[in-house]
């Protein structure tokens, strides 16, 4: 009976784990049978955080668009030398290119630290400037009863 009830509650384990795996086109190999983005890869923003030798691809899209030939052209010419091993001949088409380029751009933004687009730096910047323009006329003004001393 108790080894019944340790494998019972084994069994949920195991089954919570896996519901809260993602099923999405990034776990998935191609209809080729080429591996599927994390068999190397993390993407966070879409829930695969397990370690992996190459790096979080979830800003992908940010970096490659919405043109499944932009897509393709990497995939196969990336000059990555695993990624073009994997995809160089593989038989991918551009309606698998499309569904890729689709759900990387449907994808959160990637946590971390913000982007700051030029005018936020630059007004930043202006600050930072006041602030220490009014600290050193603060620290360095003039006191007229040392002076006289």
């Amino acid at each position: 009976m108790r080894s019944l009830l340790l494998a019972a509650v084994l069994f949920l384990f195991i089954q919570q784990g896996y519901a809260k795996q993602p099923d999405s086109t990034f776990a998935k190999p191609f209809r080729d049978g080429s591996p599927a983005c994390t068999s190397c890869h993390s993407i966070a923003a879409a829930g695969y955080t397990a370690t992996a030798w190459g790096p979080d691809i979830s800003g992908l899209a940010d970096m490659l668009g919405d043109d499944p030939q932009g897509w393709a052209d990497f995939a196969k010419s990336s000059g990555i030398p695993a990624m073009d091993a994997a995809y160089a001949g593989s038989r991918l088409t551009a309606e698998d290119f499309r569904d890729l380029a689709a759900a990387y751009a449907a994808l959160p933004p990637a946590e971390g630290e913000p982007k700051l687009t030029g005018r936020e730096i630059a007004g930043y910047a202006v600050l930072v400037l006041l602030i220490t323009a009014g600290l050193a006329k603060i620290i360095f003004r003039r006191n007229p009863e040392l002076e006289n001393d």
